[in-house]
Protein backbone atom coordinates (compact mmCIF):
# COMPACT_ATOMS: atom_id res chain seq x y z
CA UNK A 1 0.00 0.00 0.00
CA UNK A 2 1.28 3.32 -0.40
CA UNK A 3 -0.94 6.79 0.07
CA UNK A 4 -1.37 9.38 -2.24
CA UNK A 5 -1.92 13.06 -1.83
CA UNK A 6 -4.23 13.31 -4.16
CA UNK A 7 -6.64 10.97 -3.43
CA UNK A 8 -6.47 11.59 0.23
CA UNK A 9 -7.61 15.29 -0.93
CA UNK A 10 -10.61 14.07 -3.07
CA UNK A 11 -11.41 11.60 0.23
CA UNK A 12 -11.75 14.34 2.81
CA UNK A 13 -13.01 16.81 0.27
CA UNK A 14 -16.26 14.90 -1.52
CA UNK A 15 -16.84 12.80 1.83
CA UNK A 16 -17.88 12.69 4.78
CA UNK A 17 -15.41 9.76 5.64
CA UNK A 18 -12.86 12.24 7.86
CA UNK A 19 -15.33 14.88 9.10
CA UNK A 20 -15.03 13.57 12.92
CA UNK A 21 -11.76 13.76 12.75
CA UNK A 22 -11.66 17.03 10.99
CA UNK A 23 -13.99 18.06 13.87
CA UNK A 24 -11.41 17.09 16.31
CA UNK A 25 -8.67 18.77 14.92
CA UNK A 26 -10.71 22.06 14.41
CA UNK A 27 -9.38 23.23 17.78
CA UNK A 28 -5.88 22.49 17.62
CA UNK A 29 -4.73 26.17 16.63
CA UNK A 30 -0.93 24.33 16.39
CA UNK A 31 -2.55 23.27 13.04
CA UNK A 32 -2.51 24.82 9.63
CA UNK A 33 -4.47 22.72 6.95
CA UNK A 34 -1.65 20.90 5.51
CA UNK A 35 -0.94 19.95 9.24
CA UNK A 36 -4.08 18.92 9.78
CA UNK A 37 -3.95 16.75 6.45
CA UNK A 38 -0.54 15.30 7.61
CA UNK A 39 -2.62 13.76 10.77
CA UNK A 40 -5.46 12.63 8.86
CA UNK A 41 -2.70 10.85 6.65
CA UNK A 42 -0.41 9.46 9.46
CA UNK A 43 -3.57 7.96 10.82
CA UNK A 44 -4.71 6.26 8.31
CA UNK A 45 -1.18 4.94 7.18
CA UNK A 46 -1.25 3.73 10.57
CA UNK A 47 -4.70 1.95 10.31
CA UNK A 48 -3.80 0.34 7.56
CA UNK A 49 -0.67 -1.08 8.75
CA UNK A 50 -2.40 -2.58 11.33
CA UNK A 51 -4.39 -4.57 8.90
CA UNK A 52 -1.91 -5.36 6.91
CA UNK A 53 0.53 -6.95 10.00
CA UNK A 54 -0.44 -10.32 9.94
CA UNK A 55 -0.20 -10.13 6.27
CA UNK A 56 3.47 -8.94 7.12
CA UNK A 57 4.17 -11.85 9.37
CA UNK A 58 3.02 -14.39 7.87
CA UNK A 59 4.66 -13.57 4.86
CA UNK A 60 8.20 -13.20 6.83
CA UNK A 61 8.20 -9.85 6.31
CA UNK A 62 8.16 -9.38 2.39
CA UNK A 63 4.55 -8.43 1.85
CA UNK A 64 2.28 -6.23 3.90
CA UNK A 65 4.44 -3.00 3.89
CA UNK A 66 2.74 -0.11 3.61
CA UNK A 67 4.26 3.20 2.42
CA UNK A 68 4.00 7.28 2.98
CA UNK A 69 5.16 7.40 -0.71
CA UNK A 70 3.49 11.04 -1.78
CA UNK A 71 2.98 11.91 1.46
CA UNK A 72 6.76 11.71 2.48
CA UNK A 73 7.44 13.17 -0.48
CA UNK A 74 5.23 16.12 0.04
CA UNK A 75 6.39 16.81 3.49
CA UNK A 76 10.08 16.12 3.14
CA UNK A 77 9.64 18.87 0.30
CA UNK A 78 7.31 21.52 2.84
CA UNK A 79 9.52 21.02 5.83
CA UNK A 80 12.66 21.34 3.77
CA UNK A 81 12.95 25.30 4.43
CA UNK A 82 12.05 25.32 8.24
CA UNK A 83 14.51 22.79 9.36
CA UNK A 84 17.81 20.59 8.65
CA UNK A 85 15.60 17.03 9.88
CA UNK A 86 12.77 16.33 7.83
CA UNK A 87 9.98 16.22 10.30
CA UNK A 88 8.74 13.40 8.61
CA UNK A 89 11.66 10.86 9.08
CA UNK A 90 10.55 11.62 12.80
CA UNK A 91 6.72 11.16 12.46
CA UNK A 92 5.08 8.77 15.14
CA UNK A 93 4.85 5.65 12.47
CA UNK A 94 5.21 3.17 15.09
CA UNK A 95 4.70 0.37 13.09
CA UNK A 96 6.96 -2.37 11.95
CA UNK A 97 5.54 -2.92 8.66
CA UNK A 98 5.74 1.36 7.14
CA UNK A 99 8.13 1.24 4.81
CA UNK A 100 9.83 4.61 4.21
CA UNK A 101 10.80 5.32 0.76
CA UNK A 102 13.28 8.46 0.94
CA UNK A 103 13.11 9.95 -2.76
CA UNK A 104 17.16 10.61 -4.15
CA UNK A 105 16.24 14.45 -4.52
CA UNK A 106 17.64 17.58 -2.70
CA UNK A 107 14.87 17.35 -0.78
CA UNK A 108 15.17 13.80 0.79
CA UNK A 109 19.22 14.16 1.04
CA UNK A 110 19.06 15.53 4.79
CA UNK A 111 16.93 12.26 5.44
CA UNK A 112 19.04 10.05 3.69
CA UNK A 113 22.14 11.24 5.20
CA UNK A 114 20.55 10.63 8.49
Amino acid sequence: MTSNPAIFEKAIGESSLYDDMLKSLASRRDLDATGRYEQIAIRDIQDVADVLRPVYEESKFRDGLCQPGGFLRYSLSRHRKRSRRPAACGRPWNRENVMIKVPGTAEGLPAIRQ
